[in-house]
């Protein structure tokens, strides 16, 4: 399942990096954990997606995307939220 351009949260700066297979990198502009929950309730808005946040520490750096989930990646540490359909 890649991410649509069109379903990117337009109030963020969004560039879609690579697309490979079922992995697709996008960056975007994100300056705080607002913002990556801001980014990811818009993203489940525009492609019709429920998402659960689960937080062990929230500074998240880094978004990877997987088809089932998507994943804040910070120093080791793992801040997470699951896709629920």
């Amino acid at each position: 399942m890649a991410i649509q351009n069109s379903n990117l949260p337009p109030s963020f700066v969004n560039e879609v990096v690579k697309i490979v297979e079922d992995e697709t990198v996008v960056r975007s502009n994100l300056k705080s954990v607002s913002d990556v929950y801001s980014w990811v309730e818009e993203y489940g808005r525009a492609s019709d997606t429920k998402w659960n946040f689960r937080f062990s520490r929230p500074s998240g750096t880094r978004l990877v995307w997987w088809p089932e989930n998507i994943l804040p990646l910070n120093a080791g540490r793992y801040n997470y939220c699951t896709k629920h359909n």
